[in-house]
C-alpha cells in the first residue's frame, strides 16, 4: 500500500483541518488521497407496452437476467471463486436472489398483467423489496436491502446497455468515500489498492464492512453529507478503531498517525507469533474463544482462524427468500455443515429472530409502531409454533455429528422460555416417533438481553443450560439509546456502569443456577469491554472469526484477579466518565496499555507488550 510522504502531505493541504465522527466499522488507521466512489444511478421512465410486445418484453427481461447471472459468474472467476470469501459468498447470494423464482415471477407478472416495460418492471419490484427490508428492525434484514439494490442495478445495467462498475481507475493507496457502495463493486476492489473506506450509508453487519473487515481494510460508516465534506484528492486520515476521519490533517496529526502504524505493525508480527495462544488468562483462568457466523462458509473461515466452536450462529439468512421460510431438510443441511466443522466444540445456533414488520408481512398481521419492542424474536416464534418447531428439529437432526445448542433470543420472562423448552420436548417426541436418531441432550440457552432477563437471571438459570449475554441490545435497553441513531450515539456505550451492573447481575444469576455465562457482543472483542466482562466473571468470549486471535493473545497478557478488582471498581462508580478514570488509574501503570487524549476523547491503545 503507497504511503505518503510528510512534505507531500503539507504542502498539498488546502483546507483547514477538520475532524469528523463516524460509527468504527473496520478497525485500523490509514492516511491518502480521497476518492470519492459516485453510485451509478439508471433513469428509467414508464412505458406502457403494446400487447403485441408483452412476450418480447418478457424475454428481454428473462435475457437481461441471464446476462446478469454470467456477468456474477465472471466476477467470481475473477476473484478466484474462494468459499471461505465474504466477497465470493455475497455474490453467491446475489446468484440466489436471480433463482428466487417467486421474485422473478412477480417482475414478469408487472410486464405482462400491468404490460411495464421490463426496466421499469424491475424498478417497481426490487425497490419496494429493498424499501420493505430495510424498515425491519433485524440489522440481518436491513443489510439484505442492499443485495436487492445490488441485483436491481446489475439487471437494469443489462436492460440498458450501461458499463459494469470495474475499479481498476482508483489510485492506489486511496481513501475511497460513497454514499453507498454496493456488495459487487465493493467485492471486484483490489484491497491493495484502497487504503480505506469512509462511507456515508452502512452498518456494522452490512457487507461492505464485512468484507472490509475480512480483507483489513480501515472503514468508518454514518459519514453525512461525503460529498460534501471529503473533497477529492485532499489527504485525509481514517481511524477505523474509533471512527475518526480527519480532513486535511495537521503535521501532529501525521506524527500521531505514525506512531499508530508503526504500534500496528509491532502487533501483527507479535500476534502471528503467539496465533497459538490459548484462551487463558495469565493466571491460568480458562476463557474459550468462538466465532459469531452469519452464513454457513464462515465456519471454516472460524476454524481457520482459531475459534474454539461457534457462540453465535445467526440463522435468519435463511429467511429471506420470497417465500419466507426455509425447507426442514435444507435448513438440517445447513446446520449440519456447520456442526461438522466444528465436531469437538460446541455450535450454538440462535433460532429465528425476527422482527414485528417482518411478522405483518408473513403471517397478514398489522404492521406495529415500534417494532423493537414488539413481536420479535422468541415472543414471533411462540406465537407461530409450527415455524419454531421445523427449526429445532432441523437443529436436533444435525446435532448428531457434533455438539449443537439451542440458543433463545429476546427471552424477557421464565415463562416464555419454559413454553420454548417444552416444544423442544415436542420435537425431539416427533424426530424419535419417526425413528431419527439425535443426540441425547442438547443444551438450550437464553440470550440475555433485554433488563427483565438480566433482573430474572436467577430464575432463568433454573431452567436454562446457558446463558449468552447480547451486550449490543442490552445496551440499547438499558440505556434507551438506539444504536443506530447519531442523535443518541454518545449515550450508547456498554462501559456505562448500568450496563456493566446488569452484566454483573445475569453472571450471578448464573453462578446461582450452576450454569456457563458466554458473551456474543460486539462488547467481547472492544478492548477495554473484553477486560471487563472477564472481571465480571462471563466464562466465554464470542467474536467476529477475524478478532479471534487478538482476543486470545490479551487474555494472555492479563490476570483474571486483576481484572475482577478492576470490574468492581468500576460497578461502584456513578457514570461512565468515572468508569473510564477508573480503568485508567489501574491500566495506565502496565506497558501492555497506553493511554491518549485526542480531540477530547481518551483512547485506551492495546500494545502487546511483552510480559514477565
Amino acid at each position: 500500500m503507497v504511503r505518503l510522504r510528510e512534505v507531500e502531505l503539507v504542502k498539498g493541504r488546502k483546507r483547514k483541518r477538520t475532524l469528523l465522527r463516524g460509527v468504527a466499522a473496520s478497525p485500523g488507521e490509514a492516511m491518502g488521497p480521497i476518492y470519492l466512489l459516485v453510485s451509478q444511478e439508471f433513469h428509467v421512465p414508464r412505458r406502457r407496452v403494446p400487447p403485441q410486445a408483452v412476450a418480447s418484453e418478457i424475454r428481454r427481461f428473462r435475457g437481461a437476467l441471464r446476462l446478469a447471472r454470467e456477468e456474477i459468474g465472471a466476477v467470481r472467476a475473477r476473484l478466484g471463486t474462494n468459499p471461505e470469501d465474504p466477497a465470493d459468498q455475497i455474490l453467491a447470494s446475489h446468484l440466489m436472489i436471480f433463482q428466487d423464482r417467486e421474485l422473478m415471477r412477480e417482475i414478469a407478472a408487472a410486464i405482462k398483467v400491468e404490460r411495464m416495460n421490463a426496466a421499469h418492471a424491475v424498478r417497481r419490484v426490487l425497490v419496494a423489496k429493498a424499501h420493505y427490508l430495510e424498515s425491519l428492525p433485524s440489522e440481518v434484514f436491513r443489510t439484505r436491502a442492499a443485495d436487492i439494490r445490488d441485483v436491481e442495478r446489475r439487471l437494469l445495467g443489462q436492460l440498458l446497455g450501461a458499463e459494469s462498475f470495474v475499479g481498476t481507475e482508483i489510485p492506489e493507496g486511496a481513501i475511497v468515500a460513497a454514499t453507498e457502495i454496493l456488495p459487487s463493486d465493493m467485492a471486484t476492489l483490489d484491497p491493495e489498492r484502497v487504503a480505506a473506506f469512509v462511507i456515508e450509508r452502512g452498518t456494522l453487519a452490512s457487507h461492505v464492512t464485512i468484507m472490509a473487515r475480512s480483507r483489513g481494510v480501515p472503514a468508518v460508516v454514518g459519514i453525512a453529507d461525503i460529498q460534501e465534506v471529503l473533497p477529492e484528492n485532499e489527504i485525509a486520515i481514517v481511524d477505523g478503531e474509533r471512527g475518526f476521519v480527519i480532513v486535511a490533517p495537521s503535521r501532529q496529526d501525521i506524527e500521531v498517525h505514525r506512531a499508530s502504524q508503526e504500534r500496528a505493525d509491532r502487533m501483527r508480527a507479535r500476534l502471528h507469533e503467539r496465533r497459538e495462544s490459548p484462551g487463558e488468562t495469565r493466571d491460568g483462568k480458562r476463557i474459550p474463544v468462538r466465532a459469531n457466523i452469519e452464513r454457513p462458509g464462515d465456519a471454516a473461515i472460524a476454524r481457520a482462524g482459531g475459534a474454539e466452536g461457534v457462540g453465535l450462529f445467526r440463522t435468519e439468512f435463511l429467511f429471506m427468500g420470497a417465500s419466507g421460510f426455509a425447507r426442514e431438510v435444507f435448513q438440517q443441511e445447513v446446520y449440519r455443515q456447520v456442526v461438522e466443522t466444528f465436531p469437538d466444540d460446541p455450535v450454538t445456533l440462535r433460532t429465528l429472530d425476527l422482527g414485528g414488520d417482518k411478522t405483518a408481512s408473513l403471517m397478514g398481521l398489522p404492521r406495529e409502531d415500534n417494532p423493537f419492542l414488539g413481536l420479535r424474536g422468541i415472543r414471533f416464534c411462540l406465537e407461530h409454533p409450527e415455524i419454531l418447531l421445523v427449526q429445532i428439529r432441523a437443529i436436533l437432526q444435525a446435532s448428531v455429528g457434533g455438539r449443537a445448542q439451542i440458543l433463545l433470543p429476546m427471552i424477557s420472562t421464565v415463562s416464555e422460555l419454559r413454553r420454548a423448552r417444552e416444544l423442544v420436548r415436542r420435537a425431539a417426541a416427533e424426530l424419535a416417533a419417526a425413528g431419527q436418531a439425535i443426540r441425547a441432550e442438547v443444551p438450550v440457552g437464553v440470550m440475555i438481553e433485554v433488563p427483565s432477563a438480566a433482573l430474572m437471571s436467577d430464575a432463568l438459570a433454573r431452567d436454562a443450560d446457558f446463558f449468552s449475554i447480547g451486550s449490543n441490545d442490552l445496551t440499547q435497553y438499558i440505556l434507551a439509546a438506539d444504536r443506530g441513531n447519531e442523535q443518541v450515539a454518545s449515550l450508547y456505550n456498554w462501559l456505562d456502569p448500568a450496563v456493566l451492573r446488569a452484566i454483573h447481575h445475569t453472571v450471578r444469576g448464573a453462578e446461582a443456577g450452576g450454569i456457563p455465562v458466554a458473551s456474543c457482543g460486539e462488547m467481547s472483542s472492544e478492548t477495554l469491554g473484553m477486560l471487563l466482562l472477564v472481571g465480571l466473571g462471563v466464562d466465554e468470549l464470542s467474536v467476529a472469526p477475524g478478532q479471534v486471535r487478538r482476543v486470545r493473545a490479551l487474555l494472555g497478557g492479563v490476570r483474571a484477579s486483576e481484572l475482577a478488582k478492576l470490574a468492581q471498581r468500576c460497578l461502584a462508580a456513578d457514570d461512565i466518565g468515572e468508569v473510564l478514570r477508573v480503568i485508567r488509574e489501574q491500566l495506565a501503570p502496565d506497558p501492555q496499555f497506553e493511554f491518549e487524549e485526542r480531540d477530547g476523547r481518551w483512547l485506551c491503545h492495546w500494545c502487546l507488550a511483552e510480559t514477565e
